[in-house]
């Protein structure tokens, strides 16, 4: 009995890589990398447009003015009953993305917000009521002091995407 033992390493018939794409190795790596090169390119601008997280942080903070006003006013105790049973998203992550396209589509919107001013906002309680009010923002800080509670909400949107803040 004549036992054949088959060379491992022999070429099998029809298996072995084409010369025609051995030989376009180079062209494939010179696609890759500079698909590679775009993608970062593009990572890059991405990640510039929507900004460091302190930029973020503070755009749209109180006015210094505001801020001694209503200072006296925050935090609000905090309300266990609103846990949301997950980390909280980071501050500079909530502020960055806008998901209301009345205000724009673009996800750099920040950019474009200025120190917020709470006043001469108000609050005006009309129509079928006992009694008629408008309070300003101190006033009504000032009348529910003891009532302000800090929540904590979950946003899930059916984009795939969740935020706790």
């Amino acid at each position: 009995m004549f036992i054949h033992a088959v060379d491992p390493l022999a070429p099998k018939g029809g298996r072995e890589t084409p010369e025609k794409v051995f030989h376009s190795r180079r062209k494939w790596l010179l696609a890759a990398g500079s698909g590679t090169l775009a993608a970062a390119a593009g990572y890059g601008i991405y990640s510039r447009l929507l900004g460091k997280d302190e930029q973020v942080l503070a755009a749209g903070k109180w006015s210094a003015e505001a801020e001694a006003k209503y200072a006296a006013f925050f935090p609000a105790t905090r309300d266990e009953r609103f846990e949301y049973g997950r980390l909280q998203t980071a501050e500079a992550a909530a502020a960055r993305y806008t998901n209301f396209f009345e205000f724009s589509s673009l996800k750099w919107c920040w950019k474009y917000v200025g120190p917020f001013q709470p006043d001469p906002w108000s609050l005006s309680i009309t129509g079928l009521c006992r009694k008629p009010l408008k309070l300003d923002l101190s006033e009504f800080h000032r009348r529910f002091q003891g009532e302000m509670v800090e929540r904590q909400y979950r946003h899930r949107c059916v984009e795939r995407w969740a935020m706790a803040v």
